[in-house]
């Protein structure tokens, strides 16, 4: 009988842990939590932390699945160390983990403890002989203030630990109302961006390059469009960090180069000359370099090369962890004969070093900079400092948001050779943008007769 009931003991103790960690897995949490919440709003109140990995498939599909269970234990035991004695740890299934504090139900006491949280994680650590550095993104819920049971509090700080990876990861949110409004409105916008996709309702227009001093046509920029039905012509501003977050980027980014290489084309046929069209690439494309590398195969196939189509990265896209990986894909765009511009440069954090790995042919100035032209000596000294970079690296310098005649004149003292902005041109439909390109063409050549 005692072995008997040894061995109940045992099942129960196995259908409330985590086989892996030791920690109490999701039902026992849960259980907990209910009996935490069974006086409604009279209980003590706490806090539900809930924590997931940052970027931990990579480190499965990098490393094996045997190094990411070394650092689920890692995270696990650090957890552990880094909560009070009265506290819960749970980890509630594949690299989600979850903290329950009582007395914690402030927000600034919310805070402190998310914060020591994050510090207790992001450390570097080493996992069979692989170096690591671990990240992670915590959301918040409390109760009573939010949430009234165990389901309800796993929620709540659910849809917190979504904020706080969309707000860019490595960060708390803790749970506000308005982000359950947001939640249903994103989930709104992806059920709209499929329906864009099968409707065909992005359209891309063309903002003009133009030579600061000349005032000749030096190309233009691809941006994309949503006509949505009900608000109107949207900017990808809007829509784009959804589109990422639910898959539906690499077929928007399709959508954008077969309607720019059809575009082309067809100036070519009438006998327009556009120059190149930039087209920018997403991080998404980027994670997927064959793909990209056979879209650009059939944009030569179509005879779109260097003279037609420049391809422009941001600095986000392409400097940290995975430079090196990102320097391999542009090299071999450059190979094919692609031009590669690093756009909204000085924003983020390129360096010299970076440059010089990154086989580009072009920065373009973030527009930041060129507005604060006319009354920042900084904005200016940081311009010219670029204008020197580039031109020791021998690459074409660009400035966007050029908006008056006080801004084109101020790059060109500081050595600036090419703008975009509003001073020319907003982005136009492709038949307006062909009509621009001629026109300037023609001014171009009757200025070059007279002179």
């Amino acid at each position: 009988m005692d072995a008997l009931s040894a061995a109940n003991d045992e099942i129960r103790r196995l259908a409330q842990e985590d086989g892996l960690t030791g920690l109490m897995n999701r039902e026992a949490l849960l259980a907990r939590l209910d009996e935490l919440t069974a006086q409604g709003h009279g209980g003590r109140p706490f806090t539900l932390f809930m924590l997931d990995l940052d970027r931990f498939k990579n480190v499965n599909d990098s490393f094996g699945h045997h190094v990411g269970d070394g650092l689920i234990k890692v995270v696990a035991q650090r957890l552990q160390g880094a909560v009070r004695s009265g506290d819960m740890v749970a980890r509630l299934g594949g690299d989600e983990f979850a903290v329950v504090m009582p007395g914690v139900a402030s927000q600034g006491a919310g805070e402190k403890w998310a914060g020591r949280l994050l510090s207790a994680i992001n450390t570097p650590t080493e996992v069979m002989g692989q170096l690591l550095y671990p990240g992670t993104s915590v959301g918040g819920a409390e109760y009573p203030e939010q949430a009234l049971t165990g389901q309800e509090l796993l929620l709540t700080a659910d849809i917190s630990l979504n904020a706080a990876k969309e707000d860019g990861r490595g960060t708390f949110v803790a749970y506000d109302p308005d982000l359950a409004q947001r939640i249903e409105d994103e989930e709104r916008m992806a059920a709209e961006l499929r329906d864009a996709l099968d409707r065909d309702e992005f359209r891309v227009e063309y903002q003009p390059k133009i030579g600061l001093m000349d005032g000749a046509l030096a190309g233009s920029e691809a941006l994309i469009r949503w006509e949505h039905p009900t608000r109107g012509r949207l900017g990808p501003d809007l829509f784009l960090g959804v589109a990422a977050e639910r898959g539906l980027a690499p077929a928007i980014s399709e959508r954008v180069f077969q309607r720019v290489a059809a575009d082309v084309s067809f100036w070519r046929r009438e006998g327009t000359d556009p120059g190149p069209v930039s087209v920018n690439l997403h991080a998404v494309d980027l994670k997927s370099p064959e793909r990209l590398i056979d879209r650009m195969e059939a944009m030569a196939h179509l005879g779109l090369g260097r003279r037609d189509i420049v391809l422009e990265v941001t600095e986000g896209c392409v400097v940290g962890r995975g430079t090196d990986q990102a320097s391999k894909l542009i090299a071999r765009l450059r190979k094919m004969g692609y031009d590669i511009s690093l756009d909204d440069f000085g924003t983020g954090h390129a360096s010299l070093s970076h440059l010089k790995s990154l086989p580009v042919n072009e920065i373009k100035i973030d527009k930041s900079f060129v507005t604060g032209l006319g009354d920042s000596r900084p904005d200016a000294a940081i311009v010219a400092a670029i204008v020197a970079l580039g031109r020791g690296l021998g690459l074409r310098i660009v400035a966007e948001g050029v908006e008056t005649e006080a801004h084109r004149w101020r790059l060109i003292e500081l050595g600036v050779g090419i703008g975009q902005g509003f001073l020319w041109s907003a982005a136009l439909p492709a038949d307006r943008f062909a009509r621009f390109a001629r026109d300037r063409r023609a001014r171009h050549v009757a200025r070059q007769d007279a002179g």
